[in-house]
């Protein structure tokens, strides 16, 4: 189970603070970015942030509409998230295999793997699975976009358990609400990661705390 520190900062001093926090912590941080369009708030964009150091690699979390205006397969972007570029579901125009090809190829053009972000409530049955099984991850929701610090929403592990069925190898990873108390249930379900904010952020010793879910990650529910 991959423990993935996750950062959403809606300015340069915001984000510092919380980097200085969690970078040390794992080899991946995920950051999130939106921009207003799908959800109530906004962000820092991809043009704030630096190069990472090296051994850290980063995801983007794209809860934007346009992501491939957002971030543009070009430099300087091209070499900065480059463990995965997350998009929502509802930034795709649809779910046809010319729409899926064209964000893969984005995708390459970053040096990153290309996931998809499931909501709350999503209906798998929209998408066929041999199109699902095109994106290199796929991210599955546990609280509503946008916000952290939200309750953990039990739905995600049933929508979780199904994708592992219908695709045993894809990597999922669930967003939301992670804690000692949930992590457990996300790796019983066949998440292969986490993506934890304010839990670590706003830890009293965030070191602690990622080796404490480190542990209940391997507890049987």
């Amino acid at each position: 189970m991959e423990i993935i520190p996750a950062i959403l900062a809606a300015d340069r001093a915001n984000f510092g603070q919380q980097w200085s926090r969690v970078v040390d912590l794992a080899p991946v941080v995920q950051i999130d970015f939106t921009d207003g369009s799908l959800t109530d708030n906004q962000t820092m964009t991809p043009a704030d942030i630096s190069v990472p150091p090296a051994g850290v690699r980063l995801q983007a979390h794209l809860m934007v509409k346009e992501p491939l205006q957002y971030l543009p397969a070009e430099k300087p972007y091209s070499n900065r998230f480059t463990d995965a570029v997350i998009v929502e579901a509802a930034a795709l125009p649809d779910f046809t295999a010319p729409t899926i090809h064209h964000f893969l190829a984005w995708g390459q053009l970053l040096s990153a793997r290309v996931g998809l972000s499931l909501p709350l409530g999503f209906d798998l049955d929209s998408i066929a699975e041999d199109v699902l099984s095109k994106f290199q991850l796929v991210q599955v929701m546990a609280v509503p976009e946008g916000k952290q610090g939200q309750p953990f929403d039990r739905r995600a592990l049933e929508l979780c358990r199904t994708l592992r069925a219908a695709l045993p190898y894809i990597s999922i990873q669930i967003d939301g609400g992670v804690n000692e108390q949930t992590i457990a249930q996300c790796a019983a379900v066949g998440a292969t990661g986490v993506a934890v904010g304010h839990v670590l952020t706003e830890a009293a010793d965030p070191v602690e705390m990622f080796r404490r879910m480190q542990v209940a990650a391997t507890m049987r529910v």
